[in-house]
């Protein structure tokens, strides 16, 4: 009898032990957005502009990190542009204790040389070095040395780390949920065009880089739950709604203001999901417990019910966004 009361009183804690657990996770991990978001806005009252090393566009053309980890160069240091600084800044920062050269990397606009043996001292700009303007909490960051089967993030320069040579995208180190999966970071490029599209297709000029999306959404898996990215994503590159305009349009479902209303729900359509203005200037953008961004399973779907489509008449509105369990915080005006 009691050994059957107390299988009874398992039975009931532990799925309320479960959801206050999701609960905390997700608070711990709102937080974390929060404190990164904040850290950017200090940035741009400082500078006038929003972190990233790297401009999306030059990203675009060679993805070789992600977007929050060229954001985290700017905010802890551990990188400088060559049309930044002087001579002997460049020459100095280029040498480290062991007499190695930093890792260079040219772009179009010029080089960059990376030390992430620096990220934490800060960065340097307009002639001085700055304090780091953010300082993560213990487990927020963590090098990503597999990527995940990102296929869309490639293969730039050789960084010894332990011992062993690495390409910069697995030697520094990038910004985790609480479900210790990578969090992806957007800024606004222009405001005009469409919300979101390749930059690497000249004739669409958007507001945000469809590749800077992808240098977090084209993880194959992500977090502690492995979560399968490729197969039920609904804007990952390569998933459910590969091409142009399909998973581009979705993100721009997601990160659409919501003041606007219905968007031409009359005849809703991938392009005309593709129009409107952003909540915010930059986002900070976590896949939420499932490690999904966006699943299909999420939402309006359901594993027995899967939906990859919010382009259909019931689904295009501000709304059906709010169903998700991603975790998403947006600043900027």
């Amino acid at each position: 009898m009691v050994i059957g009361i107390i299988v009874i009183l398992i039975g009931l804690l532990l799925p309320a032990l479960g959801r206050a657990s999701s609960k905390a996770r997700r608070t711990q991990t709102q937080t974390t957005l929060n404190e990164f978001m904040k850290s950017c806005e200090a940035f741009y009252q400082e500078f006038g502009f929003y972190p990233g090393v790297v401009s999306d566009e030059e990203l675009a053309e060679n993805p070789m990190m992600s977007g929050t980890q060229n954001a985290l160069l700017h905010l802890m240091g551990g990188a400088m542009r060559r049309s930044d600084v002087t001579d002997a800044v460049w020459n100095d920062f280029q040498s480290n204790s062991a007499g190695a050269a930093a890792q260079v990397v040219s772009f179009s606009s010029g080089d960059v040389a990376f030390r992430p043996d620096l990220i934490g001292r800060g960065p340097f700009l307009r002639g001085k070095q700055y304090p780091p303007f953010y300082n993560p909490k213990e487990n927020e960051l963590k090098l990503d040395l597999d990527s995940s089967g990102n296929t869309f993030l490639v293969d730039q320069g050789s960084i010894e780390v332990g011992g062993n040579a690495l390409p910069l995208r697995q030697a520094l180190p990038t910004l985790l949920d609480a479900w210790d999966a990578p969090v992806l970071y957007a800024r606004q490029i222009r405001t005009t065009g469409p919300l979101v599209c390749p930059t690497t297709v000249s004739n669409y000029r958007p507001q945000f880089s469809a590749e800077v999306f992808s240098t977090v959404t084209g993880y194959n898996s992500l977090g502690e739950r492995g979560g399968r990215q490729e197969t039920l994503s609904i804007i990952h590159p390569d998933g459910p709604n590969t091409g142009i305009p399909y998973y581009p349009a979705h993100i721009a479902q997601y990160i659409r203001s919501p003041t606007l209303g219905p968007w031409d729900s009359t005849n809703p359509t991938e392009n005309s999901a593709l129009g409107g203005v952003p909540r915010g200037s930059i986002l900070i953008w976590s896949a939420g417990e499932d490690n999904i961004f966006l699943s299909k399973h999420d939402g309006p779907g359901s594993p027995g019910d899967p939906q990859d489509n919010l382009f259909e008449e019931q689904y295009f509105n501000p709304k059906v966004t709010d169903e998700y369990d991603d975790v998403i915080v947006f600043g900027g005006s």
